[in-house]
């Protein structure tokens, strides 16, 4: 009973400070997808640990912090506010910028000393004369567009663009990578082998960097000759992967680490005949019982009443059935209770939304539904509590820019 009292005493206290709804980041599971990865690539592929998006909604300093822990060699971000948020906590580790800076935003890439993504010689020139007027170098890669027709350099113009850059006094070329399409294996391959045809080539010419990329999470998992010199992890290190129809399932093993919880506020009867929700949208077709959760648009959560069927379905319900935690499907409107998916009943309010309750006996008000919602679409009023041996250590409230120790 004792126990059981501490137990109960620790959610209460978990509640005060965080509220009835909050997300959940496991920081075990980060450490686990990160040393199942180095065990998948071996000792001599680089991993780059992708930050970008504050970590995909599950906090870039905490997930960064972990990840170079647990044997990441760099992190990757979009932009450079996102490289000066890891610089200015204290991080020193090699940081690539994925997206494309600004001219304007020159100075900053040197400051932090960043790895730089080029497309366009004139942005290399502008980077090199910054740098050299600092008394530096920036590193620089080049992309390779093989088939995304988004960012890079055509696969032709890739010898003479890199010669070119080289001869930059401010410029360190350190690396070329591509971007898959795809998440399917059969497909990456065709441009796996237009990017490899362009690194062979470089080869011939002494112009081949140091560092050649293409494996994003799901090349990394399912197209081991992708993995190279380096590989870009970003889903893998949150324990998602899109696994497509028809590809077999792996043997590692990755761990969700993000969980969004809500506690039921209110337990109530609905008569056969009654509307729930604004407009009355939808009308009891039975006597029935329903729990009030207190989620809703605000907090980036919105029902989409579109299943997985067919053949995705039966990916993902194999997917399940195999342990691989966090692949299934992100549908927005996904509420368990008890171990039992309920479904939205009326319409989805600011704040507050209502689920149909009738099968689950014995519901009390203050129980803990998961709720299915994107990672990166939740709202950042929405606290995050990270976990560590299964124990809450931080609270982080995005929103106010603040975080608690517990």
């Amino acid at each position: 009973m004792s126990e059981g009292r501490s137990e109960q005493a620790a959610r209460s206290e978990l509640l005060q400070s965080v509220g009835p709804t909050w997300i959940e980041v496991n920081l075990d599971h980060i450490a686990w997808n990160v040393m199942a990865v180095r065990k998948m690539v071996g000792p001599d592929t680089r991993i780059l640990a992708v930050v970008k998006a504050d970590a995909y909604g599950h906090g870039s300093l905490e997930v960064a912090g972990m990840a170079l822990a647990c044997g990441a060699d760099a992190l990757g971000v979009f932009s450079v506010q996102e490289a000066e948020e890891l610089r200015t906590s204290g991080i020193t580790e090699p940081i690539l910028m994925l997206g494309c800076p600004l001219p304007e935003q020159a100075e900053a890439v040197v400051r932090l000393n960043l790895s730089c993504t080029v497309h366009s010689l004139v942005l290399a020139g502008i980077l090199s004369d910054t740098a050299l007027e600092a008394g530096r170098r920036v590193k620089v890669h080049l992309e390779v567009d093989t088939g995304m027709n988004r960012f890079g350099a055509h696969p032709r113009d890739v010898p003479d663009i890199l010669r070119r850059i080289s001869s930059l006094a401010g410029i360190e070329v350190e690396g070329i990578y591509t971007h898959f399409v795809f998440s399917d294996p059969r497909r990456n391959r065709n441009q796996l082998a237009r990017f490899m045809e362009v690194v062979a080539d470089l080869e011939q010419e002494g112009l081949r960097p140091p560092l050649v990329h293409a494996a994003n999470s799901e090349g990394c998992l399912l197209l081991p000759e992708s993995r190279l010199d380096m590989v870009r992890v970003g889903n893998l290190l949150y324990g998602i992967a899109h696994i497509p129809p028809g590809v077999a399932l792996p043997s590692w093993e990755f761990r969700n680490a993000w969980t969004l919880k809500s506690t039921v506020v209110q337990v109530r009867a609905v008569s056969r005949g009654e509307g729930i929700g604004y407009g009355s949208e939808f009308t009891a077709s039975r006597d029935m019982t329903v729990a009030v959760l207190p989620i809703g648009l605000a907090d980036g959560f919105m029902w989409d009443p579109v299943r997985p069927v067919g053949k995705i379905r039966d990916v993902l319900t194999r997917m399940l059935s195999a342990g691989v935690h966090g692949w299934r499907s992100m549908s927005r409107g996904g509420v368990v209770l008890r171990g039992r998916e309920v479904r939205l009943v009326g319409r989805v309010g600011m704040q507050h939304c209502v689920v149909d309750v009738s099968r689950i006996g014995g519901l009390h008000e203050g129980d803990v539904a998961l709720i299915r919602a994107s990672r990166i679409a939740v709202s950042a009023r929405l606290p995050r509590v990270y976990l560590e041996d299964g124990q809450p250590v931080r609270v982080s409230f995005p929103s106010e820019r603040r975080a608690v120790a517990l």
